[in-house]
């Protein structure tokens, strides 16, 4: 046999090769795609459709065999099959309008934070908040009142107000001599006026969008269920039993949230996880915040919230904690006075206003031409002025080394 026939037997021994391989891959990924789908038909035919636990094992078994775009497909796929109490546009439409009818709202609760993670001694922080919020206006009161140990520069309270165009301020400092320190800035954002832990961020209650808190709408129900499918939350048919209640489960992503029918669909548990890996190199799925709300009153017009709210942060680092909430008072759409929002410092305060350029004491009167009749005169910061001082006094030195040099030359003469 020549050079040429041997060569052109090695290369469709190796073309006859490529191509049994590939067809083996295509037959390997249509059987799995093919065993899944099978799966799901049986799971429905029992009665209800699976939910992404049911189908977590055979997932695995075939996860390194499918392609993204698989994925989504059987995702579709799953999301289709579901035939839920409330389709997703209805319970998304549901919160909308519980947004909506919150026109005000009073709250008193105490914030219980155990701090547990890595490197870090256990320890305990306590703190009262007085929330109030009328429409677009904001009020926070925040009291630290357990620490046993305070610096002087240690914050003891803090209280905020949004009146609708400016924030306002007061800081509460345990060292007498520094007291109180209070002022006015302009506003920029929500961030730091409300607080973290606030029962209707958990409950998904806050109008995340109009207030510009985009770090805040992974807690939105509109922002999981409104997209396309595929790419929105998942309703699914099954429901978990969570104390005495069936609820639904959304699924979004890895993320998890549990909505009670007997309580217009409130929010009773969210549970947002990650993949990881364990020591055998398996991929597994664990939840890294988990948050529990519970004893919800019912304040009217789908409006339920929780009484006590717990917060898990389990990352693995010296952040991890456990946060307790738990509600005293509670008010829904009372009427709210305008002052609230807008005389919030005590009598005689120190107000650095950076709105209107001044610094002054906070008189009877909360308006600006009253308050600045008691102006405190600010430090001057000119440099026209710091050097107006500095040639004064060198003109002085000059005088004085001339008065005593004429001094001692008429001394010498006489």
């Amino acid at each position: 046999m020549d050079l040429y026939k041997v060569i052109r037997y090695f290369f469709v021994v190796v073309i006859c090769a490529v191509i049994w391989s590939f067809g083996n891959t295509v037959l390997s990924d249509e059987s799995s795609m093919q065993k899944i789908i099978d799966e799901m038909e049986r799971l429905t035919s029992e009665g209800t459709a699976p939910n992404y636990d049911d189908m977590m094992p055979v997932l695995k078994q075939h996860e390194h065999e499918l392609s993204e775009t698989e994925f989504l497909q059987i995702a579709i796929s799953l999301a289709n099959m579901q035939r839920p109490i409330i389709p997703p546009k209805a319970l998304s439409s549901l919160f909308k309008s519980k947004i909506k009818a919150i026109r005000s709202v009073y709250l008193e609760y105490d914030v219980n934070t155990n701090h547990f993670g890595e490197k870090t001694s256990p320890s305990n922080d306590f703190k009262k908040i007085i929330f109030i919020r009328d429409r677009n206006k904001f009020y926070s009161d925040v009291t630290f009142d357990n620490r046993k140990e305070l610096a002087p520069s240690d914050l003891i309270r803090k209280t905020q107000a949004y009146n609708g165009d400016v924030v306002s301020a007061v800081a509460y400092f345990s060292n007498k001599s520094r007291g109180i320190e209070g002022g006015i800035t302009p506003f920029e954002t929500l961030q730091n006026i409300l607080p973290m832990e606030d029962p209707l961020y958990y409950s998904c209650l806050l109008d995340l969008e109009s207030q510009k808190l985009a770090d805040r709408t992974q807690l939105s129900v509109s922002s999981i269920l409104d997209g396309e499918i595929g790419q929105s939350g998942i309703i699914f048919e099954k429901t978990v039993t969570i104390g005495d209640t069936n609820c639904i489960v959304v699924q979004y992503g890895l993320d998890k949230y549990y909505f009670d029918p007997q309580k217009d669909f409130s929010i009773v548990k969210i549970e947002k996880s990650r993949l990881m890996t364990n020591e055998k190199n398996e991929s597994m799925v664990k939840p890294y915040r988990t948050f529990m709300m519970t004893n919800h009153i019912d304040c009217g017009n789908g409006i339920w919230i929780p009484q006590n709210i717990t917060l898990i942060f389990n990352f693995g680092s010296r952040f991890d904690r456990k946060v307790t909430i738990n509600i005293s008072k509670v008010k829904i759409n009372d009427t709210i006075k305008e002052e609230v929002f807008t005389n919030i410092f005590p009598d005689n305060t120190i107000v650095s206003d950076l709105v209107h350029h001044a610094t002054y004491k906070w008189g009877e009167r909360p308006s600006i031409n009253g308050l600045l009749q008691e102006t405190v005169k600010p430090r001057s910061t000119s440099i026209y002025n710091k050097i107006s001082i500095i040639v004064g006094l060198i003109m002085i030195v000059i005088e004085v080394v001339l008065e005593i040099r004429k001094r001692i030359l008429k001394r010498r003469a006489s």
